[in-house]
């Protein structure tokens, strides 16, 4: 009961991983304020000649140390460095490859065991990317150089990065980790996690709750059925002894369409609640009602909670497209596209005016293999500076990215690989008086969305547009008519 609903369960919480995930969060804001008084005290009574990442359990530990202990793991399963200039942080030792969960490097070892990270970067701070190529696995190398060159000449810092983007730690994020501790400490407990495709598509099925519960009983042998008991019901019909309920469902889930699938759900509710009646009532129904039924039951409840409507009026209705301005600003739309075989990064931005009038636009790219947050940092960043150039302020900015909007909207300078591009960001903005950013569906980013695609293959000198490409126009135009 306590695995995901992806994994088979019910998602109730498990109480010790909790307690642990707690415990561990006591263990971070000792990472980050080594200094508090609570801080001082554990170190000089348990790691004095160490940090606290580094500290041996005590024979004679206080329950208080011991729990802190206990809840580290987490940590140390959901952190990794952010490197600046990675003086002391070791290359084959060390986890700061941003894969998670090992974070560590998975090639041979080459290179001296105590090397350290600046020895990968050249005299001007970059990666030295012969080296590289030299010495590690081609899945190693695109990692590494999916570090972004702002960060490298910052200080390097400790972050929670499988805890939360913006670096920090959540309770939530650490309860995650604690279960996959659990499930790698005990392999026997996976059981159905390999079906986690099949549990999802049950859990989002567009039928009553208690049917959907109802089924997933049944999977699990919590109720009879003709594998396990004799239904009086059924009584006669023919049916493979070696096949399972469960495996029953998952043909019918790869074979029907969906909505065959929730009516066949509700059929089999209906022929257990008759099952039911006569056990206990001694009351039979017709079986060949069932399935009609069925049918009108399903028609009914899915009308009465507005199932089925096509979404097809949100589109048209412009929720998820492009929304002018308010009057006397402009709105900045920015994307990012990878091409991750020739290892290239393309930036769009475009601006407009309240009527819908382009004011400016502009596409850029560059060589490196950044991941999707910071690359689509890198294209706001961009989108700012083109606002800057064309003297298009005050602004509202737009991307796809909910990530990137919530770290931005919180104001703070995250200690994770695009903390220092955020920092960029909000240096800019800074100065103006007045600005706001806000999370758009792809189907409201489409112009900036080609844009990014088409700066892969510009010019390395191409950055701002005379008017705007013909591949774009019909967004444009469909925008300016809503």
């Amino acid at each position: 009961m306590c695995s995901s609903k992806e994994e088979g369960g019910l998602g109730f919480r498990d109480l010790e991983l909790f307690n642990r995930a707690l415990l561990a969060k006591q263990g971070w804001r000792l990472i980050r304020n080594p200094n508090s008084l609570v801080g001082r005290v554990l170190k000089r009574c348990y790691f004095s000649d160490s940090t606290f990442m580094e500290a041996n359990p005590k024979m004679r530990g206080s329950l208080v140390w011991k729990g802190l202990l206990w809840g580290r793991a987490i940590i140390s399963m959901g952190s990794r460095w952010r490197i600046g200039k990675g003086k002391s942080v070791r290359i084959y030792g060390d986890r700061w490859i941003p894969r998670p969960s090992a974070f560590k490097i998975i090639s041979p070892m080459i290179l001296d065991e105590n090397d350290t990270v600046n020895t990968l970067k050249t005299d001007s701070g970059g990666w030295n990317v012969e080296l590289l190529q030299n010495n590690f696995l081609t899945d190693d190398v695109d990692k590494i150089l999916s570090i972004p060159p702002q960060i490298l000449r910052l200080k390097t810092v400790f972050c929670g990065i499988l805890i939360r983007v913006g670096g920090e730690y959540s309770v939530r994020s650490g309860y995650m980790v604690a279960k996959e501790l659990a499930l790698s400490s005990n392999p026997g407990t996976l059981g159905l996690k390999g079906l986690a495709l099949w549990w999802k598509a049950l859990w989002q099925l567009k039928i009553p709750s208690k049917i959907k519960l109802f089924v997933w009983r049944a999977c699990y042998r919590r109720i009879p059925t003709l594998v396990r008991d004799q239904c009086p019901f059924v009584k006669g019909f023919k049916f493979s002894e070696t096949l399972r309920f469960l495996d029953f469902m998952i043909g019918c889930w790869r074979n029907l369409h969906t909505g065959n699938l929730e009516l066949l759900c509700v059929i089999l509710w209906k022929i257990w609640n008759c099952r039911n009646l006569l056990v206990h009532n001694l009351y039979k129904q017709d079986v060949g009602s069932v399935v009609s039924w069925a049918c009108d039951f399903l028609e009914e409840w899915r009308s009465v909670h507005g199932i089925g409507e096509s979404n097809q009026k949100k589109v048209n209705g412009g929720l998820c497209r492009w929304r002018p301005p308010e009057e006397g600003m402009f709105k900045i739309n920015t994307d990012a596209a990878t091409e991750y075989e020739n290892m290239m990064i393309g930036y769009g931005a475009i601006i407009r005016e309240n009527s819908g009038g382009v004011k400016a636009a502009g596409i850029k790219n560059a060589k490196a293999t950044l991941g999707p947050i910071i690359a689509k940092a890198m294209a706001v960043k961009y989108g700012i500076l083109l606002a800057f150039e064309s003297n298009l302020v005050p602004f509202q900015i737009e991307t796809d990215s909910l990530q990137l909007v919530t770290i931005l909207c919180e104001g703070r300078i995250p200690s994770v690989d695009v903390g220092p591009i955020i920092g960029e960001i909000l240096g800019l903005l800074e100065p103006l008086p007045c600005w706001s950013i806000r999370h758009v569906p792809r189907l409201g980013n489409l112009v900036a969305h080609s844009l990014a695609k088409m700066g892969l293959s510009a010019a390395s000198d191409c950055s701002r547009l005379n008017g705007y490409p013909h591949c774009v126009e019909k967004f444009i135009k469909a925008d300016a008519c809503l």
